[in-house]
């Protein structure tokens, strides 16, 4: 029986109903798999992952966290471990790329974290999944896109929200640098 990783990553919001019904669903397509889901945040998990968490103790899924010395372990069940500066990039090197997805929260009020979390997994080559959207896949920009082209590269997805609000940001940051 192969592993397989589910690693869950982003600051963005989602119910517990809506955890539970899309991770039940990919538990069921991997049956055949040995499942594992990681877990990878900077300070404290967001309350998707903690709902994320629960479900894997629930169903009997090991359950692997990634975060940074000193974090926030509070609401999650006992768990392995590991401590590291870079939790997203750590996260995304565990496994193959094919056989792990990474199932992303994206969070409008944390865009930088968003953009740090779907670069890691986007440099890895891992499948990256919406978890907040039900599992709309996500495509990132490509290095040599241009701005005109974010709405295309985030087609589908929470991210061209998340890619039109960090552009609109550089040009407001350009502006007011050009008035000084």
């Amino acid at each position: 029986m192969a592993n397989h990783y589910a690693i869950i990553a982003g600051s963005g919001n989602t119910s517990r109903a809506n955890v539970e019904a899309l991770l039940e669903d990919y538990i069921y397509a991997h049956k055949k798999h040995k499942l594992n889901f990681v877990l990878a945040f900077n300070k404290k998990p967001s309350q998707g992952q903690v709902f994320a968490a629960q479900l894997a103790l629930e169903k009997n899924i090991d359950l692997l966290i990634i975060c940074r010395e000193g974090a926030s372990l509070n609401n999650l069940p006992s768990a392995s471990v590991s401590f590291n500066e870079e939790p997203f990039t750590l996260a995304t090197t565990i496994s193959e790329k094919d056989t792990a997805v990474g199932f992303i929260m994206p969070s409008l009020d944390e865009v930088e974290y968003t953009d740090k979390v779907i670069r890691a997994f986007s440099e890895a080559g891992i499948e990256m999944l919406d978890l907040t959207k039900g599992l709309t896949p996500i495509k990132p920009m490509s290095e040599n896109s241009s701005n005109e082209d974010i709405d295309e590269s985030y087609q589908n997805t929470d991210v061209a929200d998340i890619a039109a609000r960090v552009k609109e940001r550089s040009e407001e940051h350009t502006s007011e640098l050009q008035s000084h």
